[in-house]
């Protein structure tokens, strides 16, 4: 048994008097805890935290146990609950006058925001984030909240808005952060949306090397975005090339969804290089994985090339 799982073993076996000291004694790792496991097991992060805010004395701690909830319900797909816990959870934290806990529950409610489809409401709550984060001197974090507000502009079709942030997260971050390859990797989304061909395929180059062979789906993503550059230019080989590693590395890690989009996107370069027949077999496979995905939007660009190539 992992030492995080002993933790947890021992709080749930604990009763009221004995959960209050353990709060009292042990607080940041328990909560630190429960911020681990959300993505490996939202359901219980939010028991536990539920059981943890039940009997914490601190409002800061409750904030943050709430903020860690945000996300756990956000990662169910319950937006409406996670933006109502992150709300609350900036409540909690104004009440003490913990601005930067305050701060990071409004960066918590962008993700469900934005998938709730309120893009202005995540935006103005990651402005204001960020300039509170800024005036409490905790300027890592608000470089973090710099990365969101990219993501969501590249996300609305405002690729120079998002670039103006996501140039300060690379400029701001040392290379051996982890957050930087990924701001490279929407920085280069940006230029090529833009048709900055070099500019783009310079950063996704960078984005790769700073991943390096182990870097998970982020990696394959980059390898598929390289593809499209190559594509574009005429380079189909390459492209062809790119993708095709880009899918085994999905296929590696069990992203299916994933290695039917970049399907999609091979058909698309195969169909532009004249290969109708192979460019149409590629994308009947990936129609079905989408649709399981309920990834509408890509299965609606094959049928299109699809359409194209009939």
């Amino acid at each position: 048994m992992s030492e995080d799982a002993t933790v947890l073993e021992d709080w749930l076996a604990a009763d009221e008097v004995v959960r209050r000291d353990m709060l009292a004694s042990d607080g940041e790792r328990l909560v630190a805890v429960v911020e681990s496991i959300v993505q490996r097991d939202a359901d219980r992060s939010i028991e536990v935290g539920r059981s943890m805010i039940d009997v914490a004395g601190n409002e800061s701690t409750v904030a943050r146990l709430l903020r860690a909830r945000t996300t756990a319900e956000a990662y169910l797909g319950r937006h409406e609950d996670s933006i109502a816990s992150a709300m609350e959870a900036r409540r909690r934290a104004l009440a003490v006058d913990d601005r930067v806990e305050a701060a990071r529950a409004l960066v918590a409610a962008m993700h469900p925001r934005s998938k709730s489809g309120r893009l202005a409401d995540a935006i103005e709550g990651g402005e204001i984030a960020r300039r509170e984060l800024l005036d409490a001197d905790a300027e890592d974090l608000a470089i973090r909240v710099d990365l969101n507000l990219g993501n969501i502009h590249k996300a609305m079709g405002e690729p120079e808005k998002a670039l103006e942030h996501l140039g300060r997260v690379v400029d701001h971050l040392e290379s051996g952060d982890p957050i930087r390859p990924h701001a490279l990797n929407a920085i280069g989304e940006c230029r090529y949306v833009l048709d900055q061909l070099d500019a783009a395929d310079e950063s996704f180059r960078e984005a790769i090397d700073l991943l390096g062979e182990d870097g998970g789906l982020a990696g394959a993503i980059v390898l598929a975005n390289r593809a499209d550059v190559a594509g574009r230019e005429g380079r189909i080989e390459e492209a062809l090339e790119l993708f095709t590693e880009a899918r085994r590395r999905c296929d590696l890690l069990g992203a299916a969804s994933q290695a039917a989009r970049i399907m999609v996107e091979t058909g698309d370069a195969l169909e532009s290089a004249g290969l109708l027949d192979e460019a149409a077999q590629l994308i009947e496979l990936a129609l079905d994985p989408l649709e399981e995905a309920g990834l509408g939007f890509e299965r609606s660009r094959g049928l299109l090339i699809l359409s194209r190539i009939d």
